[in-house]
């Protein structure tokens, strides 16, 4: 489990590096992100509720990691949409 922490926490570092910033509504749910180059993804309805679901899933499962480092974790694998 160490190693796979470690690599969740690389990906972690290298989409705080590429986004301004990731907002989740946990209630709606929507997320917001934007990129360094200003440009920006919207989640709403299926899509929005698949990445808080990864984003619960991999909280409960690491128990190490926060919430805020899993959003930025999962918003990972929307980095190529932004560039």
């Amino acid at each position: 489990m160490d190693k796979l922490i470690a690599i969740l926490k690389r990906q972690e570092d290298y989409a705080r590096r590429s986004l301004k910033y990731v907002t989740v509504d946990y209630r709606m749910p929507t997320v917001a992100m934007l990129g360094q180059n200003d440009s920006e993804v919207f989640l709403q309805g299926d899509d929005a509720q698949a990445f808080v679901e990864q984003v619960e899933v991999m909280y409960e499962q690491t128990q190490t990691l926060s919430k805020d480092q899993c959003e930025f974790i999962v918003a990972y694998d929307y980095l190529d949409i932004l560039y």
